[in-house]
């Protein structure tokens, strides 16, 4: 309840203040300080959006070396930005915004294991929306995350089960095809599981006419694909 009327006594102003400072200004003119006063302050009012400026603004000031702020205290101001995103995670329901959402987290530096978390229970709550569509997007966060060193196997493992048990895979395009299978995340599973090459080049060669490396295919969803397309 305290806490409540603290927030409610904040003056709108302030609130519109930075987020048309967000809006409008150049890293290089901000009072790094400042920024980072208000950020503590604010941070739970803002929208996933703002957060994501907010960090933007703080990366672009740790690259130009205008950042006065120490380090510890910038990935604590990070971490206030970040949970902010993942209070409102629950209420997104287009899973391309989900993943657009994460991609952007990772990029700035502010993924932890809490959002991390947060994101996956989102995604599989989310994942009977998922259409072809959804597939380079959904593929593009997954393989960020993998990159940063998150396990996701069993993420990854039920996003592909979805789209082989709901025949997405036959639905998917060129692009969405090639984006599927040039995946790191799932190169290491079911190896013993072989298929001539000559077949993967030739149904790759359908659907794009840019091959992906082969050693970065799944072969168990390779043959998959290979059955459902030929089919």
């Amino acid at each position: 309840m305290f806490l409540s009327r603290l927030k409610s006594s904040l003056p709108f102003s302030q609130i519109n203040n930075f987020r048309h400072l967000l809006r409008t200004s150049d890293a290089a003119i901000i009072d790094i300080k400042q920024f980072h006063k208000q950020i503590c302050e604010l941070y739970t009012y803002f929208t996933p959006y703002e957060s994501l400026d907010a960090a933007k603004v703080l990366c672009s000031m740790n690259e130009s070396q205008l950042c006065e702020i120490p380090l510890a205290e910038l990935n604590e101001v990070k971490r206030l930005l970040v949970d902010g995103i993942r209070s409102k995670l629950y209420v997104m329901a287009n899973v391309d915004e989900l993943c657009a959402m994460t991609l952007s987290v990772t990029n700035y530096g502010m993924l932890n294991r809490q959002y991390l978390s947060d994101f996956i229970c989102r995604l599989d709550r989310l994942m009977m929306s998922v259409a072809a569509e959804n597939v380079p997007m959904v593929s593009d966060s997954l393989i960020r995350i993998h990159l940063t060193g998150y396990k996701i196997e069993n993420v990854a493992r039920k996003f592909f089960l979805h789209l082989i048990t709901k025949k997405i895979v036959p639905k998917l395009d060129g692009s969405g095809l090639i984006k599927l299978l040039d995946s790191t995340i799932i190169k290491e599973r079911l190896r013993n599981n072989e298929i001539l090459l000559d077949d993967a080049i030739n149904i790759l060669n359908l659907n794009c006419s840019t091959i992906p490396s082969l050693i970065y295919i799944n072969r168990l969803l390779l043959r998959t694909v290979i059955a459902e397309v030929v089919e």
